[in-house]
């Protein structure tokens, strides 16, 4: 045991003077190598799993970073080592619904790589590929609520430190934190503070003073995010917490239910009013919020009108397989450029994506890739839905809970599908597919 942590502190020096000795300018590249060398060694070494996710998640964040150098050649190796290891553990056999997944996933990939309907940009293929086998890798876990708790433990305080980091360091007036996208990041924070809330209260029975503080603290961090989205995403995350609890409560009491509901839906539709009007005038997301309230379009607005209408044309025009990922910018120039004597869409931004996960996946993959994605993620929420049904649980409803925020959210933004996000996406799925063997997780 000397040994290893020895060697947990060596090993990241030395590789920090080869890998500095090269480039001076390579601090992301540098940072990512050993955050990934600390993952494998938590889990070849100490032989401690959660750690090894929690760390390989964070430093598959910033694929798309500059400084990443030869740590780009790195991930896969660390990716595929971890995914070796944890088939090797066997708590979650590889079984028919994986396998039927990455037949879907991989086969589909395979296949527009070699037909190539679209022009290929292999960054993303990349991406896609390295987050599947680490979506494998994380599904032969027993995932129950305790670890995915420790794990949200984990990543919340690394996106709120970050954030306020940033803040300080940079003062930005909106903040991206480790996703390159304000907005990305809110939501991330969200729907992962979401299934922490819920769980936390309902099935970890965290102490109230807890609970309010944690809260507080990614509440601040949405609003230096400057992301409207985000507040709407509290405000669900109230009603389905108010929902959750009355539905384990009272399932079979109908009238019970509805009256305790729209009680408590009112009393937190005050305590949201109250917060807003204590919120200072001049903040960002608040002078954004009363803007599009007003019923006037700022340039964010403005920038998903034009790129929903760019998706739509896309549609249109390529219903089958899509323009494929990282082609959507030239599109949404083309047309929009087309009216561009209109002043108001001369004004309004050229944007690389659809901001909105539906019209994402099929303006980018076509309605093939749209049935894959889809037929993916309901495989997961049926082995959700089937796990609810069968314990009642309160951590199936804050997983479930975690879901609606997302496709909630993603009518306005791509999450988890933007490259930063796509990871902890990865995971969320793992957790949903580590439940088709299990009869009693995490209750």
């Amino acid at each position: 045991m000397k040994l290893a942590k020895t060697l947990l502190v060596v090993v990241p020096l030395v590789v920090a003077f080869i890998y500095m000795s090269s480039n001076d300018s390579n601090y992301t590249g540098l940072m990512t190598l050993c955050l990934l060398i600390f993952s494998l060694f938590f889990a070849f070494v100490m032989k401690k799993v959660l750690p090894s996710v929690l760390l390989m998640m964070i430093s598959l964040h910033w694929f798309q970073m500059d400084g990443m150098a030869i740590t780009l050649n790195f991930i896969p190796v660390a990716v595929v080592l971890f995914l070796l290891y944890m088939l090797d553990q066997r708590e979650n056999r590889l079984d028919a619904p994986i396998l039927a997944a990455s037949a879907v996933i991989l086969g589909h990939m395979g296949f527009v790589l070699l037909a190539r309907p679209f022009s290929i940009e292999y960054i993303f293929f990349y991406i896609n590929s390295i987050c599947f086998l680490f979506f494998l890798a994380c599904s032969m876990i027993k995932w129950d609520s305790k670890k995915v708790q420790t794990i949200l433990n984990a990543h919340l305080a690394f996106m709120i430190i970050w954030g306020f980091i940033e803040r300080i360091v940079r003062g930005d007036v909106r903040i991206e934190g480790p996703a390159l996208s304000s907005t990305n990041y809110a939501v991330m924070l969200v729907v992962a503070w979401t299934i922490w809330l819920i769980n936390g209260y309902l099935v970890q029975k965290y102490k109230n003073v807890t609970l309010i503080v944690g809260s507080l603290l990614v509440l601040i961090t949405i609003l230096l995010s400057g992301t409207r989205m985000g507040l709407l995403g509290m405000g669900l995350c109230g009603v389905l917490l108010i929902v959750s609890k009355l539905f384990l409560q009272y399932e079979k009491q109908v009238v019970k239910f509805l009256v305790y509901f729209v009680v408590s839906s009112l009393a937190f539709c005050c305590l949201a009013y109250v917060v807003w009007q204590l919120l200072p005038n001049d903040l960002f997301l608040k002078q954004g919020l009363s803007t599009l309230i007003s019923g006037k379009l700022d340039m964010s607005s403005l920038g998903r009108l034009g790129a929903w209408a760019t998706a739509l044309d896309i549609i249109r025009t390529d219903p089958v397989w899509g323009v494929g990922p990282g082609n959507f910018l030239y599109r949404n120039k083309l047309l929009l450029d087309t009216y561009s004597m209109i002043p108001l869409v001369e004004i309004t931004p050229r944007l690389g994506h659809a901001h909105n996960v539906f019209l994402l996946v099929l303006s980018e993959q076509g309605f093939v890739g749209f049935a894959v994605l889809g037929s993916f993620f309901l495989y997961g929420i049926y082995f959700l839905l089937r796990y609810i049904k069968r314990t009642k649980s309160g951590f199936g409803l804050a997983l479930l809970s975690g879901a609606v925020v997302t496709l909630f959210l993603g009518m306005f933004d791509v999450f988890p599908l933007f490259p930063s996000s796509l990871a902890w996406g990865s995971w969320y799925m793992a957790i949903l597919y580590s439940m088709r063997n299990t009869e009693e997780v995490g209750k």
